[in-house]
């Protein structure tokens, strides 16, 4: 997958999961939680550039174990990212609800999903 190809889809994903976050921000329990939303878009947005611009320089080494490397160092360090995240949130904000966590599971499993797809097809590449 070329860089230009890459930056469509994650645009049109993310315009599409936005229009339905705001969407979901006018149903009465949601109403608080749209900035939270839309700042952990943009942190999963810049969290997959960045691994796929790694992922990039991992597939052209010639070390063949980097790859799968990135791979899964770009998991645990998602996992431990979003984890201080959540607790940052929690302890700044003190949100009253818990209704904040939906939007944000929705936001985590399509990057997710859509990094894995991404990290496939670099793996197809090498």
């Amino acid at each position: 997958m070329n860089t230009t190809v890459f930056y469509k889809k994650i645009s049109i994903l993310s315009g599409c999961l936005l229009i339905f976050l705001i969407a979901l921000s006018q149903f009465s329990p949601f109403q608080d939680t749209l900035y939270f939303s839309i700042s952990s878009t943009f942190v999963f947005v810049i969290f997959t550039i960045l691994v796929f611009h790694i992922g990039l320089r991992a597939v052209d080494s010639p070390n063949k174990n980097l790859f799968t490397g990135v791979a899964i160092s770009s998991i645990f360090m998602k996992l431990v990212f979003i984890l201080a995240f959540l607790f940052t949130y929690q302890a700044v904000v003190e949100p009253t609800s818990k209704h904040y966590l939906f939007p944000f599971i929705l936001i985590y499993l399509v990057y997710t999903i859509f990094e894995t797809m991404v990290m496939m097809r670099l793996s197809k590449v090498s």
